[in-house]
């Protein structure tokens, strides 16, 4: 299991992804361009940044995934986007809305690693 710093570096890997690449919406990436959407740079970037054991890899990247994205959720929620997170797949509907933009993503996943190492 990974630790909150560890969790925290993940965040910030994934923002970098978005800067570097642009945000996706509706998929996990473009082929053609390189954007990539949320959910994609948070996977991305688990297997970017972690050293996990071959063995159990798929578990340990699931769960890391799931804890990223709830920090996620969390944040969302607290900052009142609460009307779109109803239900599943909460940050892909936000990631998707037309209004949030690659900054948007960005500060979310910076603000999530700062949350992560100060709590």
């Amino acid at each position: 299991m990974q630790t909150r710093h560890e969790l925290a570096e993940i965040a910030r890997g994934a923002a970098h992804l978005i800067g570097q690449r642009g945000l996706q919406k509706r998929n996990y990436v473009d082929i053609e361009s390189g954007a990539i959407c949320l959910q994609g740079a948070l996977a991305l970037a688990i297997e970017e940044i972690t050293h996990l054991d071959p063995l159990r890899i798929i578990i340990d990247q699931r769960n890391t995934f799931l804890r990223l994205d709830q920090a996620c959720v969390s944040l969302l929620r607290r900052e009142g986007h609460g009307d779109i997170l109803r239900g599943g797949l909460i940050t892909p509907r936000w990631n998707d809305l037309p209004e949030t933009t690659a900054e948007d993503v960005i500060l979310l996943l910076k603000k999530v690693a700062e949350e992560l190492e100060t709590t």
